[in-house]
């Protein structure tokens, strides 16, 4: 992820020295004046600020875990509900997020999830407050007699000293 402040013709020739470092790497640019998507996600500048949606490749192929899988129920009742906090955390406008969860929610439908864990988690995760989403989390995990923190760091670049 990067904004070029350069121009077009420099942002080319960087590309072309970066792709001659290294065979097994291709660096590839995106140049748009006004959005950008990286990963999963979309950011639009309007205006004097930015907003955030979800983005998706056209060779996204709707890969949702299936509800008859042989996987713990736990595991399957979780999906939906971190699914539709994802698009609470990620889309910026209403009506950006009732599109995206209109589609998740058939998404969901169509790998046979019950109507009602689906309703309950898109209702759940819509009355979310966005901000405490972005909040890090403290988890305490469990292993060979020894206590391990993990934070997962959201928004900020700086490392957490235990």
């Amino acid at each position: 992820f990067l904004v070029w402040t350069g121009t077009s013709a420099r942002l080319d020739k960087f590309l072309l020295w970066l792709n001659q470092r290294n065979p097994h790497l291709k660096f590839v640019s995106s140049q748009h004046p006004s959005r950008i998507t990286f990963l999963d996600i979309e950011i639009v500048q309007e205006a004097s600020s930015l907003t955030t949606m979800i983005y998706r490749k056209t060779t996204d192929c709707n890969a949702l875990l299936h509800y008859s899988s042989y996987h713990p129920q736990t595991l399957k009742k979780g999906i939906p509900m971190g699914q539709f906090l994802r698009l609470q955390k990620m889309c910026t406008t209403v009506l950006e997020h009732k599109q995206h969860a209109d589609d998740m929610f058939q998404r969901f439908l169509n790998c046979r999830y019950p109507y009602s864990l689906i309703k309950r988690a898109c209702k759940q995760a819509f009355n979310a407050d966005r901000t405490w989403l972005f909040c890090p989390v403290l988890f305490l995990l469990h292993q060979s007699h020894l206590w391990f923190a993990l934070f997962p760091i959201l928004l900020q670049p700086h490392n957490y000293e235990l």
